[in-house]
């Protein structure tokens, strides 16, 4: 088994999310966004969603790859006094997702000539009453292949 994949380097926050999510750089030299357990709905909701994500790759939909990642009690401090006390809050395990280099977000509508795609989604979200889909936040993104 391999060594415990942790936070190298946080390079920039991305905008929305309640997990504060930040594209990050791990041991391993990848990138990753990471949601931070110290925020938003807590390490529970990292857990939902790293069950539920590797239930869809299971069920062979295409989701990035999603692998706890742990924040080293010695990381340096970076960003404002609330963020700290995010990252504080977040020392150890937490959620890393293969980061996509020019993906770009997709409203659902466009998906409706794949409509068997859409109905898994719908089923994911309402199993697992997943409140981060919106009309707001469609929360798909296009990798351009």
């Amino acid at each position: 088994m391999g060594a415990q994949l942790e936070i190298a380097e946080l390079v920039e926050p991305l905008h929305g999310g309640s997990s504060l999510p930040w594209r990050a750089r791990g041991s391993d030299g990848r990138e990753y966004v990471v949601k931070f357990a110290g925020a938003g709905g807590h390490g529970e909701a990292l857990a939902a969603e790293l069950i539920v994500s590797r239930l869809a790759r299971w069920w062979d939909l295409p989701v990035p790859a999603c692998r706890p990642i742990a924040l080293p009690a010695a990381f340096r401090r970076v960003g404002t006094d609330e963020f700290w006390d995010v990252l504080a809050a977040s020392v150890g395990a937490n959620l890393a997702i293969d980061f996509i280099a020019g993906a770009t977000p997709v409203p659902l509508e466009t998906l409706e000539g794949s409509p068997r795609l859409l109905a898994d989604i719908e089923f994911l979200d309402r199993l697992f009453r997943n409140a981060d889909r919106s009309a707001l936040s469609d929360n798909v993104l296009d990798d351009g292949t």
